[in-house]
């Protein structure tokens, strides 16, 4: 069936969310410890990528703006920028917090976060958010953009078997670069 989120959140439920930006959360407010918060720079091409220099928010935010907590199969959109680049939150991201810079979709449980997410990666898909993103300047995306993207819904179960059998795919590539890091690492120490 060809939909698009917007007609699929509003027929099952699910939101739509922008990160907190300007009075909301002052950057005053970041702290060394605490859940990292998910701006455009750690959102990868399918995952998150945190480091030392990735901004933490404490208790004392995180429960005054409880809304921008992000959980598992919610998908973080890049939202001024690299506006193609998305992650799914997995159960070690479940309490990250969401930052100014990021969108996140929640989708009903009646659809399959995983199998959105690689509708979402494809080349065409990426290139349409390209094309409907705002800004002279920085491409940008906004709540109506995310919900205008087009998506062909299968049912249910074929959404779970589509995304079963990418997911084997990417963990076996991921295995395999793993494999020849560590084979880089032994030929490099033995020559």
């Amino acid at each position: 069936m060809e939909t698009t989120l917007g007609e699929i959140i509003d027929e099952h439920g699910g939101s739509i969310k922008t990160g907190p930006f300007g009075t909301t959360l002052k950057a005053s407010e970041y702290t060394p410890s605490g859940v990292p918060l998910i701006s455009v720079k750690e959102i990868g091409s399918g995952s998150f990528h945190i480091d030392d220099k990735t901004p933490r928010v404490d208790h004392s935010v995180t429960s005054r703006l409880p809304e921008y907590l992000l959980e598992e199969g919610d998908i973080v959109f890049a939202r001024k920028g690299s506006v193609e680049r998305s992650a799914i939150v997995g159960p070690e991201q479940d309490g990250w917090f969401l930052g100014s810079d990021g969108i996140r979709l929640r989708l009903p449980a009646a659809v399959s976060s995983l199998y959105v997410r690689y509708w979402i990666s494809q080349a065409k898909i990426k290139e349409w958010l390209h094309q409907h993103s705002t800004g002279s300047t920085m491409a940008s995306l906004n709540q109506k953009t995310i919900a205008r993207i087009p998506i062909i819904l299968p049912t249910f179960e074929k959404q779970k078997t589509i995304s079963d059998v990418l997911s084997t795919f990417d963990n076996k590539i991921e295995l395999n670069r793993r494999m020849n890091d560590t084979l880089d690492a032994m030929a490099r120490a033995v020559f």
